[in-house]
């Protein structure tokens, strides 16, 4: 996930325009927004990411 939020990161600092991410995904959204620098870290947006996962996960097996 790290690589992939790395990836982003990059193609984000390349391409300044800020356009509308119809097709991208929440972590486009994160590094597009207003949000502080500290707060769009590889680390800090890796964790976000995990918790995303985890709650889809028990969220299904409560419903199963």
């Amino acid at each position: 996930m790290r690589v992939q939020i790395r990836k982003l990161k990059k193609e984000s600092a390349a391409n300044d325009e800020k356009s509308p991410t119809s097709s991208g995904t929440i972590f486009h959204e994160l590094i597009a927004s207003s949000l502080p620098e500290a707060e769009k870290s590889i680390e800090r947006l890796a964790e976000e990411g995990q918790l995303l996962v985890q709650a889809g996960t028990e969220t299904i097996s409560w419903s199963i």
